[in-house]
């Protein structure tokens, strides 16, 4: 077996003589706590905390070139499962002058509200473990309505259905399929390894000897990519499942190796989203840096190529380890050196942290390092939880890269939006509008910017019921409780 220090050690050779990542930190933004969306939701929650309190989003993010914005996805809500919170999706538009470097305007525009195929609320509630609700296929089958969101991609083509919302979430883990009013279309039959077979209401209760195989608890589907054709997901776990000898007796987690699960979707699926055909998996071996690490986002710039980020769970000083890597599941990616990763789904048990002989694990080449002094980035502001990346368009020849946090819904700590500028290989992109730096980044079109959808979820309301002091968003009230 290949041991961990000698693949840190081929890493880091890789890394130094790699000139692939060129990034420029362009502009940084906050959105306050205290801002409110436009769901329309009255009263408070937990500790008086607004129902329609606008925080979270920053769990996913993803650039819709075809309306030109950017739909993010609200996690489970606050107090970490205690909330009833409703599942939610926000759409926004960012702009800002490039060429200026002006601040980094990002606009509230639309909020959707999740819901099962009846129209029965997704909430956030640990407390909802049993199958209620309606299976989106039509059949007797019951699914549970506790949801906790994580990441969300748009599909802009193929098998995966253009202009649908696929959704990662943590506690099955499952993969969703939505449409733009935040109905309930698909769940997608995962591997059984994934999943857990006690699901409960606490932390404790779903960790080992509860559960002796699956998902962490609060640990499952954080990450989701789609190909840029469509006809591919893929998604990982935030941290190796149980089974993969991921903790120690004390269930302190100790495990490197992760799965990244591919899901090739069938053909049928282009010309029928009804097609009862099934997917086929993949898994490929993906190693931690740090057992206390995990993966927070994926996404695919190309067909097979992804951008992993990985961070620790630390803010501000404290934080160590947070950037962006590079793999990519083809033999022929110059990273695998012409090696293709191994298909390891036959592989029922993963050693802690050592390479099963005759596996080839993928290669990671690190590409964006966030604790780098010349992004001056790290201070006692820096957030715990950096979640969310999408690429934007192209401009000048490079792409816009979009990285946000998620604030718990916590009124006094900001959501953060950082926005660099790449320019990788050409060759390796898809084809995305090309905008005028000397424009607002992305010229927004009116009034077609975002597709209709239901008219009890049409928002904005045409004018803001509580006071504006921020032209971009809706603040709180004054009196709003901080936590």
């Amino acid at each position: 077996m290949l041991t961990h220090a000698r693949r840190l050690a081929m890493l880091a050779s890789l890394c130094a003589s790699s000139a692939f990542a060129q990034f420029e930190l362009i502009t940084t933004q906050t959105i306050s706590g205290e801002a409110t969306d436009f769901s329309k939701l009255e009263g408070t929650g937990p500790e008086g905390l607004p129902n329609n309190l606008l925080g979270s989003f920053g769990s996913g993010i993803d650039y819709d070139p075809a309306t030109k914005t950017y739909v993010s996805v609200c996690d489970r809500g606050p107090f970490d499962g205690a909330s009833d919170f409703h599942c939610r999706v926000q759409i926004f538009r960012i702009a800002t002058n490039l060429r200026s470097k002006e601040e980094l305007q990002v606009k509230l525009i639309k909020t959707v509200l999740l819901t099962a195929a009846d129209g029965t609320p997704f909430r956030g509630s640990l407390n909802r473990p049993e199958p209620k609700l309606p299976a989106p296929d039509g059949s007797e089958t019951k699914i549970p309505q506790r949801y906790d969101p994580e990441s969300i991609r748009v599909a802009q083509a193929g098998p995966a259905g253009k202009g649908t919302w696929w959704i990662a979430d943590e506690y099955g883990p499952w993969i969703d399929q939505f449409d733009e009013t935040g109905k309930h279309l698909r769940r997608l039959q995962l591997p059984p390894r994934y999943g857990i077979a006690t699901p409960a209401a606490t932390y404790q209760e779903e960790m080992p000897p509860a559960n002796t195989a699956g998902r962490q608890a609060n640990r499952g589907f954080e990450s989701l990519a789609i190909s840029p054709d469509g006809t591919r997901l893929f998604v990982i776990t935030q941290s190796p499942l149980i089974q993969d000898n991921s903790l120690d007796d004390r269930n302190r987690r100790k495990g490197l190796n992760m799965r990244l699960l591919e899901v090739t979707l069938p053909a049928a699926w282009e010309t029928d989203q009804k097609s009862a055909e099934k997917p086929a998996f993949k898994e490929y071996l993906y190693q931690l840096d740090d057992a206390r690490d995990g993966v927070n986002e994926i996404y695919a710039f190309g067909n097979t190529d992804l951008l992993v980020l990985e961070r620790d769970g630390k803010g501000g000083f404290e934080s160590k380890r947070r950037g962006l890597f590079r793999v990519s599941v083809a033999g022929d990616s110059p990273l695998n050196k012409n090696q293709q990763p191994t298909d390891i789904s036959s592989i029922e048990a993963l050693p802690r942290d050592e390479v099963p002989d005759g596996v080839i694990p993928l290669t990671k080449l690190s590409v964006l390092n966030f604790m780098d002094e010349k992004w001056q980035l790290v201070n006692d502001q820096m957030p715990e939880k950096i979640e969310g990346i999408t690429l934007g368009p192209e401009i000048d020849g490079r792409r816009v890269l979009i990285v946000t946090s998620d604030n718990d819904l916590q009124p006094a700590q900001p959501t953060r939006f950082w926005l660099f500028l790449w320019n990788p290989a050409k060759s390796e992109l898809p084809a995305l509008p090309k905008v005028d730096p000397a424009e607002e980044h992305p010229a927004p079109a009116e009034p077609d910017a975002v597709p209709a959808a239901d008219p009890t979820k049409e928002q904005p309301p045409a004018a803001p019921t509580q006071p504006a002091a921020d032209p971009l968003i809706h603040p709180a009230p004054t009196d709003t409780p901080k936590h």
